[in-house]
């Protein structure tokens, strides 16, 4: 049997919202929204649902997407129900679960399958009949599980326990949703069949009157969500800034459908443009076809509505032809087919097909990643546009690249015999290429002028004294020149630079700059100081340093930064200079023998308290030659130092000498003219 759906009408533009819209995304915890307490009478509450993870009986949580319910999936009061997800161990693990009580006895429903794919849209239906009960329509399929209980959902006046939320279970977090929501609609009579197949696919008419609330979240936002009908206007919580997205949802403003499918089916949907499928070879139920507005798809040779295709399971195939003799005056090859599996997909794919007369067929449909579905839009009469500009200035020196129109599939034939579709030129003259886009032809020219490129350089980086000035002088001469110095700065051709860093010069002749810089240091003066003449004791040392970054000539003819007097008393020069600066300095240096004090301690204590752990001579004078031995009861060394700042730790190879009494010998040579060597000794108590 052979069966036919076929009808034709004309959608005004007037209408509530533009398809595509908004779906509302939830993505995880403490994302909801909260309805208030609202519902009275209600029979009948419908949605589109995406999951954003994939759903089935391992996996799945408590996962709530409709609550009116305070305490969780398993504890119920007067007027709750709950559409969600059964958890994971539960009789109906990955089920979408409908359940409600009108006392304190739960009733509950659930549906066939347990498996929901991410990134797959599904249509959910709730209903209780005021005769056959609670029913569950999936994807317009009533599902096998019904309950008796029959009384509509009332209103609960009791505060936040009677709300209506969106992705949470009441006042408690519980499980959190994370799926996508589009077109939520709630009755107050009992759709039928029908009813829910002939709106799936189709934005709410607000006229008809047993639709209470509808919410199809085109002006939701982070903290509202408006209702397109009803007043009751929800409060988004948590939600991110782009909880409002995009919605690929299989929803347009015209839809029709065909259920019990088979290869002899056909079922066609027109708005002007006829889209008609047959051949259908799926494990789906049913299919629904829709025709969507885009004010984005309006232009010159395109028609502003695309047609989709969308089945109620993952597996199907199908025979498609587009006829749109009703909108084109002429039907000929300059005619495009383009599609794409779904309404975010913003690339629409042309196709390897070609129009016959003012039909366009495919065999063997879907193309596309999701072989559920597809979406179909055609460009008739299409008048080519080149793209090129008339005339095109560039500046000499630089390559430009003239771009005429992409058209997918198209060929390009320039003048000089060149078939890529961009040609890069670098010189005066006029351009033309050829496109020939499946018998459709047409020929775009361009001028390009060349113009004058002002080239300059300035001079290399260099340095200046500190007080002096460079005088830079711009290389072009051409009064219709304009000469810009770093920042904005004009200054005619010439610029004065008595400071330290990088100018630019910028030279502009028409529509043509050229650009250079130049870096200047500043050489600054320096200090120069030996220091005053002094006089020092024999045995010590004078550094005599110079400051950086200078060139450097001693009395001695060293020609290094520093110079070092030790017990040689005479007079010291040195001459400094850089580029630009030269100083000298010169001081005067004596000796002289100096009084110093020798004392040796009579006890140390090397227990590490910080106090007296150490001995060794305390001296200021200055050593030519220093040797200290420490000898024990026995006459046995047990520490030798050639350094007077060495000293004594208590230790002799490594290991604490015992307390007792040690003898010391200090055998030394002063820096002075007698050049005589003295001896001291003496004893030293070791305290442990």
């Amino acid at each position: 049997m052979r069966a036919c759906l076929i009808f034709t009408f004309i959608i005004t533009l007037h209408v509530h919202g533009q398809v595509p819209g908004k779906a509302l995304k939830i993505t995880g915890a403490n994302q909801f929204v909260s309805f208030g307490e609202v519902l009275n009478g209600t029979r009948t509450i419908s949605f589109w649902i995406n999951p954003l993870v994939n759903i089935d009986s391992t996996n799945a949580t408590e996962t709530p997407i409709l609550v009116r319910d305070e305490n969780g999936p398993n504890v119920f009061g007067t007027g709750e129900f709950a559409l969600f997800f059964g958890a994971a161990g539960t009789p109906h693990a990955g089920r979408l679960t409908f359940t409600r009580s009108t006392a304190t006895t739960p009733f509950t429903i659930h549906s066939n399958q347990n498996t929901w794919q991410a990134d797959r849209w599904y249509h959910v239906a709730a209903v209780l009949h005021p005769q056959q009960g609670m029913q569950l329509y999936i994807n317009g399929v009533l599902q096998q599980d019904t309950d008796a209980s029959t009384a509509p959902i009332y209103i609960r006046s009791e505060g936040a326990t009677g709300n209506l939320y969106l992705g949470k279970w009441g006042a408690a977090s519980g499980y959190s949703l994370q799926a996508s929501i589009e077109e939520l609609h709630f009755y107050n009579s009992a759709q039928s069949e029908a009813q829910i197949r002939s709106g799936m696919c189709k934005i709410a008419d607000i006229n008809y009157a047993a639709l209470q609330y509808y919410y199809d979240f085109d002006a939701a936002n982070s903290f509202n969500v408006p209702a397109t009908k009803g007043n009751i206007n929800g409060v988004a919580n948590g939600l991110s800034a782009n909880a409002n997205s995009s919605s690929n949802a299989p929803v347009g403003e015209k839809s029709t459908f065909l259920y019990g499918l088979s290869p002899t089916s056909t079922l066609s949907i027109s708005e002007q443009v006829t889209l008609q499928i047959d051949s259908l070879l799926a494990s789906a139920e049913g299919v629904h076809l829709y025709a969507t507005y885009n004010a984005g798809l309006s232009f010159p040779g395109s028609y502003p509505y695309f047609f989709g295709v969308w089945f109620t399971d993952t597996s199907a195939q199908y025979n498609m032809q587009l006829n749109y003799d009703a909108v084109s005056a002429s039907c000929d090859s300059c005619s495009e087919l383009s599609s794409r599996d779904h309404q975010n997909n913003s690339n629409w794919n042309a196709r390897n097909t070609y129009a016959d007369g003012c039909i366009f067929q495919l065999k063997q449909e879907s193309p596309g990643a999701k072989p559920w579905r597809e979406e179909y839009w055609v460009r008739f009469n299409l008048n080519l546009n080149g793209g090129l500009d008339d005339t095109i200035s560039e500046c000499e020196g630089s390559s430009i690249a003239l771009i005429p129109t992409l058209f997918t599939g198209a060929s390009y034939l320039w003048d000089d015999g060149s078939t890529q579709r961009i040609r890069t030129v670098d010189s005066t003259g006029l351009y033309y290429v050829t496109i020939n886009w499946h018998g459709c032809t047409t020929t775009d020219s361009i001028q390009v002028i060349r113009e004058y490129m002002p080239y300059f350089e300035l001079p290399n980086d260099t340095s200046i004294c500190a007080g002096d000035t460079l005088v830079l002088i711009a290389p072009l001469d051409i009064d219709s020149a304009i000469y810009n110095w770093g920042n904005g700065l004009k200054f005619g051709k010439q610029f004065n630079m008595y400071f330290a860093g990088t100018i630019s010069l910028v030279i502009t002749v028409g529509n043509c700059s050229w650009r250079d810089e130049i870096t200047v240091d500043l050489i600054k003066p320096f200090q120069l100081s030996l220091g005053k003449d002094t006089t020092l004791c024999f045995g010590q040392s004078l550094k005599l340093e110079t400051p950086p970054n200078v060139n450097y000539y001693w009395s001695n003819g060293n020609s290094s930064p520093n110079m070092t007097v030790f017990n040689s008393p005479q007079t010291v020069w040195v001459k400094a200079w850089n580029s630009c600066f030269e100083k000298t300095d010169t001081i005067t240096i004596d000796y002289a023998e100096c009084d110093c004090n020798f004392f040796m301690a009579n006890s140390f204590s090397p227990n590490n308290d910080g106090i007296n752990d150490f001995f060794a001579p305390v001296s200021e004078c200055y050593f030519e030659d220093y040797e200290l031995q420490i000898f024990n009861r026995w006459g046995e060394v047990v520490f030798s130092s050639n350094h007077i700042k060495n000293a004594w730790d208590g230790t002799y190879q490594g290991k604490a000498l015992a307390q007792g009494t040690y003898i010391w010998q200090v055998r030394y040579k002063k820096y002075t003219w007698s050049k005589e060597t003295d001896f001291k000794r003496g004893t030293v108590n070791l305290i442990r």
